[in-house]
């Protein structure tokens, strides 16, 4: 399993994991700004990136796949940060195993994730198209081009059947009854022009998820870890600080 990012061992460890059809990349800017005090480790889930395999179509076992993945590295207790489907394996493991994480930081995400049938239609028949809605549906309306070409870019380097696969664990996930349960420090964050996420699905889980901190970005959309590293970073900060704080670590 492809990882990028190392752990130094004395800073606060993130375990990054990507969306539908994404790859470690989309951490890149984000790494780099929270560099000089925590480690972000990202994941390139099968089939995905740097990553062989064929990916998986459920969130339970991209889940296992993660969690095996963090153990490889002797990553105790990481703070778990998750994009969109990553989010959802992020709330996946926070509520099967939250004595293994510190803490959750949610991007992009909802506590179910129905996908439209045309975009499954999209993926089947014309996968080019559905690389290029993306310039329309996962980015807010002000973002560099060079950021949309780039995403264009990594996106097509994934097939079209794992990208499907991807969104077939999206469409059959739905934790809406039981992500009251988690109790762990939870960070939510959203771009107010998400199309694919709208922000309702982060307010519901800001309602629903016991103190937890929502922060929703005037004019950002879906893929906020790369519109706007310079200030998600800056709320990854304060989250995680105040989490060390509250824990007495």
């Amino acid at each position: 399993m492809a990882l990028k990012g190392q752990v130094r061992g004395e800073a606060p460890v993130l375990f990054a994991i990507h969306g539908a059809g994404g790859g470690a990349w989309m951490w890149k800017d984000l790494r780099a700004e929270l560099a000089e005090w925590a480690d972000l480790v990202a994941i390139d889930l099968p089939g995905h990136g740097s990553s062989t395999g064929n990916g998986s179509q459920s969130v339970e076992s991209y889940r296992e796949i993660v969690r095996e993945a963090a153990r490889g590295l002797g990553i105790k207790r990481p703070f778990a940060i998750g994009h969109s489907l990553g989010g959802a394996i992020v709330m996946d493991w926070a509520i099967s195993r939250p004595e293994e994480l510190s803490g959750i930081i949610l991007i992009s995400t909802g506590a179910k994730l129905k996908v439209h049938p045309a975009v499954f239609e999209s993926i089947s028949k014309n996968f080019e198209a559905y690389i290029s809605m993306t310039k329309t549906m996962a980015f807010g309306p002000d973002v560099d081009k060079e950021l949309v070409e780039l995403s264009e870019k990594a996106l097509s380097g994934v097939s079209a059947s794992v990208t499907a696969g991807d969104f077939r664990a999206c469409n059959a996930f739905n934790v809406m009854d039981s992500v009251g349960g988690i109790s762990l420090p939870t960070l939510i964050l959203c771009g107010s022009e998400d199309k694919m996420t709208p922000p309702k699905y982060s307010e519901f889980l800001a309602k629903r998820i016991p103190g937890a901190t929502l922060k929703i970005f005037s004019g950002a959309g879906h893929m906020l870890p790369i519109e706007r590293p310079e200030n998600v970073a800056d709320f990854i900060r304060r989250f995680i600080l105040q989490s060390t704080v509250d824990s007495g670590q």
